[in-house]
């Protein structure tokens, strides 16, 4: 019974310092595209303390449109391999459902936008966030790549067959 608890106290703290880690890492990236943006549109104070909340606001627009339906057309091949025709279709009009209401929403906000930005910093706004976009998925594909990279022998302080270097001699 003991083992049970003490296992089941174990995962749940090990799930909270992943919570908790995802977080961090989720806050760092929207603090880095802020600056990023913030950068590339040239906001100046004033449009930055209006155009942010907007911005929050246009984004749990978007998170609120996708929450529901965020697992199901990302199903993996076999899934669909797996469907009727009909239930392939039904995914299909989900899809579009999907695509027609954040596009609603794009343009909703994008009036918006032009309410407190010229039409230049919007179009700017759209280039830069496209491209943080890119860069966060480049980013995040090297560092995929890179845990992928096999660790042979040439590691720092590792011999080949993964031994450890001896400790460098005593100058005495």
């Amino acid at each position: 019974m003991k083992q049970t608890f003490y296992c089941i106290t174990a995962m749940f703290f090990t799930m909270t310092v992943f919570a908790q880690r995802g977080e961090d890492i989720q806050e760092r990236i929207e603090v880095a595209k802020i600056g990023f943006i913030s950068k590339e549109v040239a906001l100046t104070t004033a449009e930055a303390q209006i155009f942010w909340p907007l911005y929050n606001e246009y984004q749990e627009a978007l998170r609120k449109t996708d929450k529901p339906n965020f697992m199901e057309p990302r199903k993996n091949k076999e899934a669909s391999e797996k469907m009727t025709d009909e239930e392939a279709l039904a995914m299909l009009q989900k899809m579009e459902a999907m695509a027609e209401k954040r596009e609603a929403i794009r343009k909703k906000y994008q009036a918006k936008f032009l309410t407190v930005l010229p039409p230049r910093k919007v179009l700017a706004f759209y280039h830069a966030e496209h491209a943080f976009q890119r860069h966060l998925t480049e980013r995040l594909q090297e560092r995929n790549d890179a845990e992928k990279r096999p660790q042979g022998p040439g590691r720092a302080g590792q011999r080949p067959l993964g031994r450890p270097l001896p400790p460098p001699p005593s100058m005495d």
